[in-house]
């Protein structure tokens, strides 16, 4: 049985539900917040719950865990998301992220369970420059907000408990994953709806801010191999990116939504905030030599795909 944190959320779903489409058994925890739709989160789980292999617990990381079961390892994914939210409410990241991945780390070293996968993200590269894109093995000491220094502190922490306890950890980080099921609150979802409702979007740096927009199809395959691969490699610490390494501007990531909806957005171009990173792109040298990761989905069939989904669930509320 595997271990699943933030299993109502994004990433956290679509994994859960590959593990138990290859016959997993899969523990799920969630505290179902508010920081987004609750009944986009609700949804999700009820999906995963008609799933015979699956069990749930409604459960705050933030908090010192008390299970019982078994696990054979540990997918990490719960985390307080979004840049901006940082501005707005600073302390959730420290109390879900950094407090809570020392929790789960803490969980994992009491009941011996060797083996974890985190979630980390792309936002600790900061002010640091890409050249061939961002490589793993950069400095990651210019971090823009507190959601970029709470993922580098997960970072840290989890390379001491591998040191202390003969642990294996490999943190993701993760670029701008999009999909069906995907977050209220990023731009791919915020589009979609502005549109919809005839709403003007806000284009920061005049739509100049470029993405290495990744489809959760390709990040699930990431981590499954990611597994496959902590389970027989001697290495105790490693960082992956998961990415598509190719880049697109917020301008182009609207001109596919448009031609998908059929339908012109509003446009109010805004300066950047000073919180958001210009550009991001993945170099992904090193995961593809380790686990022979390949993103397939481009940016035109990936959007396709989720305004598909987005048309249907909304018709569906």
């Amino acid at each position: 049985m595997v271990l699943i944190t933030g299993c109502a959320g994004f990433i956290g779903f679509h994994v859960a539900l590959k593990f138990l489409s290859q016959g997993k058994l899969v523990f799920g925890i969630d505290n179902l917040n508010k920081y987004y739709d609750q009944d986009l989160k609700k949804k999700r789980l009820k999906i995963l719950k008609k799933k015979k292999n699956f069990k749930f617990k409604k459960i705050d990381i933030s908090k010192p865990l008390k299970l019982n079961q078994e696990f054979e390892a540990i997918l990490h994914f719960a985390a307080q998301p979004g840049v901006r939210y940082t501005i707005e409410n600073p302390f959730s990241y420290l109390s879900s992220n950094i407090v809570g991945t020392f929790n789960i780390l803490e969980f994992a070293k009491k009941n011996r369970i060797k083996n974890l996968i985190i979630a980390s993200s792309s936002s600790v590269y900061g002010l640091n420059k890409i050249k061939n894109g961002f490589k793993e093995n950069q400095l990651v000491d210019k971090p823009m907000q507190i959601y970029s220094v709470s993922k580098i502190t997960n970072e840290l922490m989890s390379f001491s408990y591998t040191y202390l306890n003969n642990m294996k950890i490999v943190a993701l980080r993760f670029f701008s994953v999009y999909g069906p099921w995907g977050r209220p609150d990023m731009a791919v979802y915020k589009f979609c709806e502005a549109i919809s409702k005839k709403k003007k979007i806000e284009l920061y740096n005049n739509g100049n801010n470029f993405r290495d927009y990744t489809y959760i199809s390709d990040v699930v395959d990431g981590v499954i191999k990611t597994f496959k691969y902590i389970k027989k490699t001697k290495k105790n610490f490693t960082i992956l990116n998961l990415g598509n390494s190719k880049t697109y501007s917020t301008k182009r990531l609207l001109f596919e939504i448009e031609k998908n909806l059929n339908k012109k957005a509003k446009v109010r171009f805004t300066p950047n905030l000073r919180e958001d990173i210009l550009k991001t792109k993945s170099n992904l040298s090193k995961v593809r030599k380790l686990i022979n990761y390949n993103p397939k989905v481009s940016l035109t069939v990936g959007i396709k795909k989720f305004t598909d989904w987005y048309i249907e669930y909304v018709q569906k509320k």
